[in-house]
């Protein structure tokens, strides 16, 4: 994070048109709590990945297609970052996630060609491709992006919002390889590919969010009366 409440995204691009592109998105500290809290209250996931009631009899998460879109909306809403970016999943199965960025000012960047930041690129890339991998497990467990090669092939089209689809092709013990493509109207056409690999039982058995508690540098605790000023 760029400070507390502000996420930061920066890279430069290999394409002069891109530049140095930097967005920060400011996101009061109470949504970071509610991502915490989001993703293990709201969705139920505790430790082994599935709600309380399923936890004693877990159904294959390639056979729970439900159970999929919840992991994928907790990802979009739970996360500060891909809620302000207004990430939606249009479809998710099979190890295949398919999602949506939408155009607006706020994510150009560049005014002057309208181009969308190469930082939402990565980061639309990036959580297609983690959901991708929820989409192909057996079973729910924590990922983390271990490595995540972005190749930017031509500028987004000013204007158009911008889809991206993964496919997890193969699961290993302890990791999972994805393929990603961000575009328009036709992956053949593609403004940007990826390469990723993620990392599985990322958190070790610990409960979904826990990396999002506070840290001790997080906003001030209230004074008590009677301090002094």
């Amino acid at each position: 994070m760029a400070g507390p409440g502000v996420i930061g995204m920066a890279m430069r691009d290999h394409r002069p048109v891109h530049g140095a592109d930097r967005v920060n998105i400011k996101v009061p500290w109470r949504a970071v709590e509610a991502a915490r809290t989001g993703t293990e209250k709201v969705f139920r996931l505790d430790h082994s990945g599935y709600d309380n009631a399923r936890a004693a009899n877990p159904i294959p998460m390639s056979d729970d297609n439900e159970q999929t879109r919840l992991i994928a909306t907790a990802m979009n809403e739970g996360s500060p970052q891909a809620r302000a970016l207004g990430f939606t999943t249009l479809k998710i199965g099979d190890g295949v996630a398919i999602l949506k960025v939408p155009y607006r000012a706020e994510i150009v960047g560049d005014p002057e060609t309208g181009v969308i930041a190469g930082g939402v690129m990565t980061t639309l890339l990036d959580h297609a491709s983690g959901q991708a991998v929820h989409a192909a497990l057996e079973a729910w467990t924590s990922i983390a992006t271990l490595d995540l090669r972005i190749d930017y092939m031509r500028p987004a089209e000013p204007g158009r919002d911008v889809l991206a689809r993964a496919h997890c092709y193969k699961i290993t013990r302890s990791v999972a390889f994805v393929r990603a493509v961000a575009y328009e109207d036709d992956p053949e056409d593609p403004v940007a590919t990826a390469q990723a690999t993620f990392m599985l039982d990322s958190s070790a058995g610990k409960k979904a969010g826990a990396n999002l508690k506070p840290s001790r540098s997080g906003p001030p605790a209230a004074k008590k009366t009677g301090d002094a000023a």
